[in-house]
């Protein structure tokens, strides 16, 4: 909600449904701070400096812990369903070390 100095008119906005809170972060600042996470191994609490140091915005651990929780319970179908493909295919490749061999 918003008075506006000169006019004095109130402009009251709807939030998205998705909003489900008064203080929200969108999908980009939680995507931002899980992959920090999960690809630099950030920790929780240097994550939440990272956000502030270079974003200020100030998130706390457990913000980011339950973004990461939620995220997994959205992909269970889809690795369950990697599983299944996995352990029916005939040939799985498995080779990280990138090294070449002749078949």
């Amino acid at each position: 909600m918003k008075i506006f100095p000169y006019c004095r008119i109130l402009n009251k906005a709807t939030f998205p449904e998705s909003m489900k809170h008064p203080i929200h972060y969108g999908t980009n600042i939680l995507a931002s701070a899980i992959y920090c996470e999960n690809t630099s191994f950030i920790l929780h609490k240097r994550d939440s400096k990272f956000l502030y140091h270079f974003m200020e915005i100030k998130m706390c651990s457990a913000n980011i812990i339950r973004a990461k929780r939620k995220n997994f319970q959205n992909l269970k179908e889809f690795e369950n369903l990697i599983k299944e493909n996995l352990i029916t295919s005939p040939i799985t490749h498995c080779d990280e070390t990138r090294m070449k061999i002749k078949t």
